[in-house]
């Protein structure tokens, strides 16, 4: 038995909470690869591409880095994107200041598509 101040949770709501941490970390893993592949990015235009245009080479080391961290970074965020997409705007977790956006979709000509569609 619980505690009076303790909360027993569903196992749908255990399974939430444990989909939202999961979506923040690998919304932070993004962040972190982006930073990385920025850093490479800058290195590339720094150290090897003055070279490479010089040499006419096509490709490069750092080059092709940043194009895998790039690609590392969309696939992170993918199901951060799929976890907003399903919630939607009328979802009781989005921000206030959210509702001006979500008053705007309305508002459109295509007012008639749901998120649902």
């Amino acid at each position: 038995m619980a505690d009076a101040g303790q909360t027993l949770l569903t196992s749908r709501q255990v399974r939430d909470v444990r989909v939202r941490r999961l979506n923040g970390q690998t919304a932070i893993a993004s962040g972190i690869v982006g930073i990385l592949a920025t850093a490479v990015l800058l290195a590339f235009y720094l150290l090897e591409a003055p070279q490479a245009v010089a040499a006419g080479d096509k490709t490069s080391r750092l080059g092709a880095i940043n194009d895998a961290l790039g690609g590392v970074q969309y696939l992170l965020l993918a199901p951060v994107a799929a976890a907003l997409r399903l919630t939607g705007p009328a979802s009781a977790g989005w921000p206030r200041s959210l509702e001006p956006l979500v008053w705007l979709e309305s508002a459109s000509p295509r007012s008639s598509m749901s998120w649902d569609s």
